[in-house]
């Protein structure tokens, strides 16, 4: 290919946030120092997600109105904008003129969704290439202290350690808003200080965010705030969060050491000093509505601490006196993660209304939204300790705020017990809170295999009838056994046995084990067991479910193919706004297929993403 259009793919698929851009940093030889050069990476997971958009459109609209819907679609449109691009094509989107009223509220939507985690900032080119992270199996054959060390968690924490000043960097800068678009919104909310004391406008008032994402992944500490017309979980559930922080030894630490903060960068001891001296009063002013959003200064002005009129209120972005720099142009994106973790919580919430009630339900959604800022990655292992008095706050708060029912009536403690009392082991009863209250866990991952396991066993029941789900149920429980153990406990004929076990097994969904008695391995000599490995099931119905999905692909755009011509008519017809335009028979019988294919084909789509976020991304 010509180098001209080669640069001018990779532009354009960075821009789409397909191909991440890092800077790999000369090297000082004895010949003298080697050049520095760009490397590129294919973003493969944000490229699978793609037919997860329409979904992101569906909840931002139902949770944050039509404007912030506007604001999703078009930064998913385009990739990455400005934030004069998104105000500019927002407000065209939404067919109205960019005067003052409508770029206010555009504005405060928008760092509405800066706050809430939904936009993210994206990653400059200049950033060096991750470290590669160290495989589980060479962490066990070093000789570890302790055998804490000697696990996953270990080499997590192994490959954290070694990211560079400049990944640390961005992560603090990831969510915080430039101070120009904040001072912005201060001085047209300046006149009605009183109603921003009152909590009533978090976009108006914004809401600080702990000490501005020092943690690994740039989640920020405090809560969240929404703006009048965006409804966010995370506002109702700061103060919970603010307590979780006693009560989880920092508020970070989640169960199996995960969530645990971390210090991002070596910070100036006046810096750390401030830091220690304002949380106090930043978190009490969170819990009174008057916070103000984390900023960064753009180069050349002064800190936010000084414009803002507050230190309290401030972030901690880059002062003058910071080595780390605001860059020149800040572009926004999309961020997945933070719609998969909501995807991830809401599978949780239906599993937990499945199998107790509609008020277990709500006092798991209490949780999960009071432990989200915490969370430092979408597939964390266990939420944040929280105790019964903040998850009964919490609770109260959301059901004021109508996100979950009303809990009028409802025993807290009572339906933590029953939750922490379950035979599933989907949640943890993990010792006393502050006020002497027991503390309980969500174990997330738990709960995600066993809807796993329930989607695997209608995957079987489809398959090999209730027969065959009897025996995956039979060998899932009691692990390995024998053929004719499995006929005597499944109550079925041997032959009818065999044949089942040997479809299944060409299927994936168990495996053959054989025990030789003898070293030279003979059949008549040799136990043959049958077993269900879950890891391997899981990772064969993630990739079945991957290629259903291409096939569905290909099949929605051969059928839009094969009637281009009818299409490129009716949209000729429209754009030309013709009024007496008329379709034979035969045309209005293609059309009417062809919608009724296009239905088919998406829902279809969507269902498949679903399955696909469960065993892939969950």
């Amino acid at each position: 290919m010509n180098p001209a259009m080669v640069k001018q793919a990779l532009l354009i698929l960075i821009q789409q946030n397909c191909v991440n851009s890092y800077l790999q940093p000369g090297e000082d030889t004895l010949r003298g120092p080697r050049p520095s050069f760009y490397l590129y990476e294919a973003h493969t997971d944000r490229v699978l997600q793609i037919i997860r958009h329409p979904r992101f459109l569906l909840h931002i609209k139902d949770e944050a109105g039509e404007v912030a819907e506007a604001v999703i679609a078009q930064l998913l449109q385009e990739g990455r904008l400005r934030m004069d691009q998104v105000l500019g094509s927002v407000a065209a989107r939404l067919g109205k003129a960019l005067d003052k009223e409508t770029r206010d509220s555009i504005s405060n939507t928008f760092i509405s969704l800066v706050q809430a985690h939904y936009v993210e900032r994206s990653p400059p080119c200049t950033l060096p290439p991750p470290t590669l992270r160290p495989h589980p199996n060479s962490v066990r054959t070093r000789k570890a202290k302790s055998a804490a060390t000697n696990t996953e968690g270990y080499a997590a924490e192994q490959a954290a350690a070694l990211k560079s000043f400049e990944e640390l960097s961005f992560e603090k800068q990831r969510f915080k808003v430039p101070a120009e678009l904040a001072l912005e919104m201060f001085m047209s909310d300046a006149p009605a200080p009183a109603a921003a004391a009152g909590g009533a406008g978090g976009a108006n008032g914004g809401a600080a965010n702990g000490d501005g994402g020092t943690d690994g992944s740039g989640d920020e500490e405090g809560g969240r705030a929404a703006s009048p017309d965006v409804k966010m979980e995370d506002a109702a559930g700061a103060d919970a969060g603010g307590g979780a922080g006693a009560a989880g030894s920092g508020a970070g630490v989640a169960g199996g050491g995960r969530g645990r903060k971390k210090r991002a960068a070596p910070e100036d001891d006046g810096d750390e000093l401030a830091m220690k001296i304002t949380a106090p009063a930043k978190k009490a002013k969170m819990r009174a509505g008057t916070a103000r959003p984390d900023v960064s200064p753009s180069p050349g002005s002064q800190s936010p601490a000084r414009t803002t009129g507050g230190g309290a209120g401030a972030g901690r972005g880059a002062s003058p006196g910071s080595p780390v720099a605001e860059p020149a142009v800040v572009l926004w994106r999309v961020n997945n993660d933070e719609f998969n973790r909501r995807f991830r919580h809401q599978a949780i919430v239906g599993l937990v209304r499945e199998k107790f009630d509609e008020d277990a339900a709500g006092v798991v959604s209490a949780m999960l939204a009071a432990g989200r800022p915490f969370e430092s990655s979408v597939k964390e292992e266990r939420s944040v300790q929280l105790s019964e008095d903040e998850v009964e706050a919490t609770a109260n708060k959301l059901a004021n705020a109508g996100i979950i029912p009303s809990m009028a009536g409802v025993s807290v403690p009572g339906v933590l017990r029953t939750l922490a009392n379950d035979g599933f082991e989907m949640f943890s009863h993990v010792g006393t809170g502050p006020q002497g209250s027991a503390s309980y866990v969500v174990n997330a991952q738990r709960v995600i295999d066993l809807i796993m396991l329930k989607q695997t066993e209608a995957v079987v029941k489809a398959r090999f009838d209730t027969a065959g789900l009897r025996v995956f149920r039979l060998l899932a429980l009691r692990g390995q056994l024998e053929q004719k153990q499995i006929a005597d406990l499944a109550m079925l004929p041997a032959k009818d046995t065999r044949e089942m076990l040997y479809r299944m097994l060409q299927g994936g969904f168990i495996m053959l084990q054989d025990i030789p008695k003898t070293a030279d391995r003979a059949p008549s000599r040799t136990f043959y067991t049958w077993r269900v490995n879950m890891p391997s099931l899981s990772d064969s119905t993630a990739a079945q479910l991957y290629r259903a999905a291409g096939r569905v692909w290909q099949r929605l755009k051969y059928e839009v193919e094969k009637e281009k011509d009818l299409l490129a008519l009716i949209e000729g017809a429209k754009e030309t706004q013709t009024i007496n335009f008329n379709l034979t028979s035969a045309q209005r019988q293609a059309v009417a297929r062809l919608k009724r294919v296009n239905e088919v084909m998406e829902t279809s789509l969507a269902h498949l993403d679903q399955m696909i976020a469960i065993f892939n991304d969950f």
